[in-house]
C-alpha cells in the first residue's frame, strides 16, 4: 500500500520524570528535521508528536490511519513502566504496522528490541545527525521499493496472501478439472445414448 501523502506522525511514548521529559524534549528538534530533510511534513494535528497514552481515542487512531509515514521513538526510558517499552506505544505501533511497509522506528539503544524489530527500518543512532541521515536513506528506500515488507506483520501478510492466492489457484484449477470432465462424461453419455 502506498502512503496517502507526505505527513509523517510522529509517536512517542508517555514520559513522567524530568530526565526523560528532557531526553524526549531534546529528540524533538532532531526528529523534525530527519522528516523534514527526507522531504516529508510532521502531522498537523500533532506538531510536536503523539503521545501513546493510556487515552487511546478513535480521533487518535484516525489520525495514524490518515498519516502517510510513521516515526516512532523507542528509545528506552527508565523508570516509566514495567516493560521495557510503553504498552499504549507498542498499541500504536502495531496500527502502523498492520497499515503498510513505511513504519520508521528509532532509538540510541537497540539492546531492548528483539531481532524482529531491530532488522525492519530500525535506526540505532549514536548522534543526532547519524538519525538525520539514516532516516533519509530508509525513506528513499520506502520509494523506490515499497514492497519489501519492513515489519514482522506486513512479513506475515505478504507471505500469507501469497500462500493464499496459491490455494486460490489450486481450487480454481480443481473446479476447472471437475468442470472439464463433466463436459467429457457429458458428450461421452450423448455418443452411448
Amino acid at each position: 500500500m502506498e502512503p496517502k501523502n507526505n505527513s509523517c506522525l510522529f509517536i512517542k511514548p508517555k514520559v513522567s520524570n524530568s530526565e526523560n521529559i528532557n531526553k524526549l524534549r531534546n529528540e524533538l528538534p532532531t526528529v523534525e528535521r530527519a522528516i523534514h530533510d527526507s522531504g516529508l511534513q510532521l502531522t498537523e494535528k500533532y506538531p510536536q508528536g503523539l503521545v501513546a497514552d493510556d487515552d487511546i481515542t478513535s480521533d487518535k487512531i484516525r489520525t495514524v490511519y490518515e498519516s502517510g509515514y510513521y516515526c516512532i521513538d523507542v528509545n528506552l526510558y527508565k523508570n516509566e513502566t514495567f516493560f521495557p517499552l510503553s504498552p499504549y506505544l507498542c498499541y500504536y505501533m502495531s496500527i502502523c504496522h498492520s497499515i503498510g511497509n513505511r513504519t520508521i522506528l528509532f532509538c540510541n539503544s537497540g539492546d531492548h528490541l528483539n531481532y524482529n524489530m531491530r532488522r525492519h527500518h530500525t535506526i540505532v543512532y549514536t548522534d543526532r545527525l547519524e538519525l538525520v541521515e539514516k532516516f533519509q536513506e530508509i525513506i528513499q528506500s520506502i520509494h523506490n521499493d515499497n514492497q519489501i515488507p519492513d515489519n514482522p506483520v506486513q512479513e506475515y501478510l505478504k507471505e500469507h496472501a501469497t500462500k493464499l492466492e496459491m490455494q486460490e489457484l489450486k481450487e480454481k484449477l480443481k473446479q476447472r478439472e471437475t468442470i472439464e470432465k463433466a463436459q467429457q462424461n457429458k458428450i461421452l453419455f450423448r455418443r452411448v445414448a
